[in-house]
């Protein structure tokens, strides 16, 4: 395993502090029976051929080793070498929800050498389906669920057999509710970017299930697999589940970080104007017993609403009776909410 690492020159090659030449031992690391020298060699390259989201030169070069760590039975940590994988791959996942990656934005003329970096790890990172496809079967809950979350991000350029595997998962009914709520988020994305309603039946049926995991989920992905405008029952299904449940699900799914809440928001933040007021008490409902951190998404996708429900406005706005009662109520819970506290810090999420 890892034969050719040697026939890269990574001495030619850069990373966030020079050189790349430690990446071979790094990724060597990543095999290692001791926990400890993995964690290290994680945090290692985390921090320089994945610089605070920055892809390098480097960076491309890496993907395929990763790729052939993963596909080795013996290699530890498979869960977190997916994340880490996705990472190289898009940056920080959570930036390209609701919708995904847009496979168009790679095709843009941009002769900047960071974005060119970005967009080999992205395709490099492509041409690993089928060895995710696997991981889909592990026996490991976690790494299951990781390669359907990667998965998901290559949305327009899966086969067709790895969108029936995704799609199969949700009739396992000995996994769990978030590992089958995975695979409807994934699907949702699919459509979209697929263009297709191939799955509206199946998302339909799944938001009847009385797991509320399995709802929230199917709800999200009829509304992102149809955009948002389609013409096709919509808005209104978020609107009836219990928002405020939502912290329930928190940590469960590696989606938008576990912050199902958030994700929520995310969605309903891309309502038409029409519908804003209409989603204006649930989305604000979900302040109320939300964490600190959580709550910054769901603050922001408010703000959204209530500037939706008012588009002829512009700022500055001229006094608080100019926006319709759902809007008012909905700035007055925000209000209610106010800061929060992090030490002796207060912070304000507007």
């Amino acid at each position: 395993m890892l034969e050719k690492l040697n026939e890269v020159n990574w001495k030619k090659l850069s990373h966030a502090y020079g050189s790349a030449e430690d990446v071979p031992d790094l990724l060597r690391a990543l095999a290692s029976e001791d926990g400890e020298k993995r964690e290290k060699a994680y945090y290692a390259l985390y921090g320089n051929v994945f610089h605070q989201g920055t892809r390098w030169e480097a960076s491309p070069h890496v993907i395929p080793f990763l790729y052939e760590l993963l596909a080795d039975e013996k290699t530890p940590d498979k869960a977190e070498l997916i994340e880490y994988i996705l990472h190289l791959a898009v940056g920080y996942p959570e930036e390209w929800l609701p919708l995904g990656v847009d496979v168009k934005v790679w095709q843009q003329n941009n002769d900047d050498a960071y974005f060119q970096y970005a967009k080999d790890c992205y395709f490099n990172a492509a041409q690993g389906e089928d060895i995710l496809l696997s991981c889909t079967y592990s026996d490991e809950a976690a790494v299951r669920m990781n390669a359907v979350w990667a998965l998901s991000y290559f949305a327009a350029l899966l086969s067709e057999k790895t969108v029936q595997r995704i799609k199969e998962i949700n009739y396992q009914i000995d996994y769990s509710d978030a590992e089958r709520a995975g695979s409807l988020l994934a699907l949702g994305l699919i459509d979209y970017h697929k263009q297709s309603a191939a799955h509206l039946p199946l998302l339909m049926t799944a938001f009847t299930s009385e797991h509320l995991f399995i709802k929230v989920a199917a709800a999200i992905s009829v509304l992102v697999s149809a955009g948002f405008a389609a013409n096709h029952p919509k808005a209104m299904y978020l609107a009836m589940l219990p928002l405020e449940d939502g912290e329930s699900l928190s940590g469960q799914s590696p989606f938008f970080e576990g912050n199902m809440q958030g994700y929520i928001a995310e969605v309903l933040a891309l309502a038409d104007n029409e519908d804003a007021e209409l989603l204006l008490p649930s989305l604000t409902r979900m302040l109320e017993g939300i964490k600190p951190m959580q709550s910054l998404v769901v603050t922001d996708a408010s703000l959204t609403l209530v500037r939706k429900a008012a588009p002829d406005l512009d700022p500055p706005y001229p006094s608080p009776s100019a926006f319709s009662p759902a809007a008012q109520e909905a700035l007055r819970n925000i209000g209610r909410h106010g800061g929060w506290k992090m030490g002796e810090g207060t912070f304000a999420n507007y």
